[in-house]
Parts: C-alpha cells; sequence; structure tokens
C-alpha cells in the first residue's frame, strides 16, 4: 500500500472507493476509544490520501482485514510480513532522495510526521493524513514509485511476533532492553534461534542510528513480541523506517496502531 490503511464501507455496492466511504478518522468515533474497532465484514482496507488511518484495531485482525481483500481461493493480499517490510525499508535507505543531504548516509533519512520540525521531519496532525502534506512523509523507491508514512504518523503493524526470550538485549547490560536504544548497541547474536538476527531489523549500514535518523529499539520487557514499526506522530528521534517497538501482544489496540496491506504476485 502506497499509504497506511483506510477503513472502506462499500455502502451503495458500487466498488467505488471515494473519500466519503471511507471512514474519517479511522475508529469509528472522534474520541478513537473503542478497542478493536470495526467489523471486517463491512471495511475492508484501502490505501487513499484521504482521512484518517485505520486504528484500534490488534495484530489477528489486521491480518484478517488485509485477507479480506482476496477473491475465494486467492491469497495474494496480505499483512505486510517482516522481511517484506525490510526489503522496503532497506530500498528506501539506499536512495538519495530520501536523505536530508541529498546523499545517501548525508544528514538524515526522512522521518515523516513525528512532532518534531527538522530537516528530516514535521510537526503534523495526529495523525496526518490528505493531500498537499509535507514531502517529509514521502519516500521514494529504487523502482521511482513513492511510500507515505513509513516513519512517523502511526506504527504499523507487521506479520512478525518474536518469542519474548529471543527479543534483542543489550550488549551493555544483558538484560532485555527496557527503554529506547540506539541500534548501534544492541547484541548482534541473538540466542541459537537467530529469530533476530542483524538482517531481520537492521539497517544495511549497521553504522547509522538516531544520528542518521534511522529509528531506535524498544524490547520494553520480556513479554510481549508482536512486532509495529516505523513510529507515532510523537516520537519524536525515536522515529524512523527501521523504528521496532516488541513490547506489544497481538492482541493490544492503540489509538496510534494501524497497518498496511501488500499484494504478492
Amino acid at each position: 500500500m502506497k499509504y497506511e490503511a483506510k477503513a472502506w464501507n462499500d455502502t451503495n455496492s458500487n466498488c467505488i472507493i471515494g473519500a466519503g466511504k471511507v471512514d474519517s478518522d479511522g475508529c469509528g468515533e472522534g474520541a478513537c476509544t473503542t478497542g478493536d474497532w470495526a467489523s471486517i465484514t463491512t471495511y475492508k482496507p484501502v490505501s487513499q490520501e484521504a482521512n484518517l488511518p485505520w486504528r484500534r484495531i490488534s495484530q489477528d485482525p489486521a491480518r484478517n482485514a488485509c485477507n479480506s481483500l482476496n477473491a475465494s481461493g486467492e491469497k495474494n493480499y496480505a499483512l505486510i510480513s517482516n522481511p517484506e517490510w525490510m526489503a522496503l525499508v532497506r530500498n528506501i535507505e539506499a536512495q538519495n532522495a530520501n536523505w536530508s543531504g541529498g546523499v545517501v548516509g548525508n544528514g538524515l533519512l526522512l522521518q515523516g510526521n513525528n512532532g518534531l520540525n527538522t530537516v528530516s521531519s514535521y510537526d503534523g496532525s495526529d495523525p496526518d493524513s490528505g493531500s498537499g502534506r509535507d514531502l517529509k512523509a514521502m519516500h521514494v523507491l529504487s523502482n521511482g514509485e513513492e511510500v507515505w508514512d513509513i516513519s512517523g504518523n502511526v506504527w504499523e503493524w507487521v506479520d512478525w511476533n518474536v518469542t519474548p526470550a529471543n527479543k534483542a538485549y543489550s550488549s551493555v547490560d544483558g538484560g532485555p532492553v527496557t527503554a529506547w536504544r540506539e541500534l548501534t548497541v544492541l547484541d548482534r547474536l541473538i540466542g541459537a534461534t537467530d529469530e533476530m538476527f542483524v538482517q531481520s531489523w537492521q539497517p544495511a549500514n549497521t553504522n547509522f542510528n538516531s544520528s542518521q535518523g534511522v529509528g531506535q529499539y524498544f524490547a520494553r520487557s520480556s513479554s510481549g513480541g508482536a512486532a509495529v514499526c516505523g513510529a507515532a506522530s510523537s516520537n519524536g528521534t525515536e522515529a524512523g523506517v527501521f523504528s521496532l517497538d516488541l513490547f506489544n501482544v497481538s492482541t493490544n489496540t492503540d489509538i496510534n496502531i494501524g497497518f498496511r496491506c501488500v499484494y504478492r504476485l
């Protein structure tokens, strides 16, 4: 999806996606307080500029929502997997246009709507949407396509669950990473299962950290393990395309967590 998933209800069954049939706030009500909002038999995820991202949805319903786009017998649509997320963000990392200095490694990798007005980010609505937006929310890919809000705006569910005991641990103190940590200070030899080997969650350039705008890592505790990536509109320097938070269990919902679907050929 070019944009984070929005919640579409085809009320007149004409298969036309328009702002009038997409929930305006992505939560069903302005306060956005309802857990696991919206029946996936009524709403389907769509990618468009207008209206706020679909939020207050836990990991399994997000997966089911993406699967609901498939016709009978098809399996092409799915919640983005971690290998797909990594292929996407490592492609973003490698494009000069996505760096504030115009060259890979020069300045910061664009961080989008993270609550800070800097050369790589901006302080927009919580979350942001619509046309005419700050271009710091947009990344270009090697094929010339654009993708929006991969960093900042809302966290996004990724179809990845890490065994809590196998979460990355700090190479400094040997315990669970209970605070935001730079990717460069973390142990890269995580257990025997390689559940979090470095290629599965860190930049191609392993010297990049938040000083380059790639994001940070937060395990919080030895529970949870369901992956959300990219960061929300209030995460500041913690936001980045490689930001990873493994605190949540798959049943958690939050006003700042949405999702994005992929189509597999």
